[in-house]
């Protein structure tokens, strides 16, 4: 039988670094995500749980922000990603570990001149982004390809310092209201709390239940009638 950890590796109040490791009959193994709290997201968090549009609007807004960072990598950063591609070319196992692998393939590591943003070496770490509903964890948690959030690629207090300089550059991975804020986030939230309305009604909630009294509260802001069904 599978079991799951969770060890927290840094804990930034509405939105946490987390290693998750799962062992089963085979060993042990390693990823690491971002888990965003629920609660100040968003008030009645529950309309929205059975819902997609609002984890993938979230993962399309941490895509897009890293996308605009303008803020430029150092020298020695830039001197890496060049090496780095150089190696990737050889076949050097450390770089093919590094920029191949899982869903999103293979991408090659931008030259200078190409691309000397922080955060956009490959684009590795924003197309691997997927965000799911952890509703648990009363939370979305983050995921992102392993060979770019794991803690032992770094030393000393790098880690730490890496994931506070993407959050100031892309706010998004604050959590909280810089989420909420977000346009189009705003307008998943609404949709997923209509349909979660309709849907409820349909299967006949019951008078008197929680999820009847969410029905009530939201319906009047989209012109919606509820009826009990049964």
């Amino acid at each position: 039988m599978a079991s799951q950890e969770v060890i927290v590796l840094n804990d930034f109040g509405s939105m946490r670094v987390e290693e998750r490791q799962r062992t089963t009959s085979e060993g042990t193994t390693s990823r690491y995500t971002m888990t965003f709290e629920g609660e100040p997201i968003v008030h009645d968090f529950a309309a929205a749980k059975l819902s997609k549009i609002v984890p993938e609007a979230i993962a399309a807004l941490l895509k897009k922000q890293i996308g605009e960072i303008k803020a430029e990598a150092s020298e020695a950063t830039l001197l890496k990603r060049k090496y780095a591609a150089s190696a990737l070319q050889r076949g050097a196992s450390w770089a093919t570990k590094r920029y191949t692998g899982g869903r999103t393939g293979s991408l090659q590591p931008r030259s200078v001149g190409d691309g000397d943003a922080l955060f956009n070496d490959s684009g590795r770490l924003a197309q691997s982004i997927t965000v799911m509903q952890n509703t648990k964890e009363e939370g979305f948690t983050i995921n992102v390809a392993a060979n770019r959030l794991n803690p032992a690629t770094f030393s000393g207090g790098q880690f730490q310092r890496m994931i506070e300089r993407l959050r100031q550059l892309a706010p998004a991975f604050k959590g909280g209201i810089e989420v909420l804020q977000d346009p189009a986030v705003k307008e998943a939230f609404e949709t997923a709390k209509a349909e979660w309305i309709v849907n409820t009604a349909r299967a006949g909630a019951k008078e008197n239940s929680a999820a009847w009294a969410l029905i009530k509260k939201y319906a009047w802001q989209y012109g919606i009638k509820p009826v009990l069904i049964g």
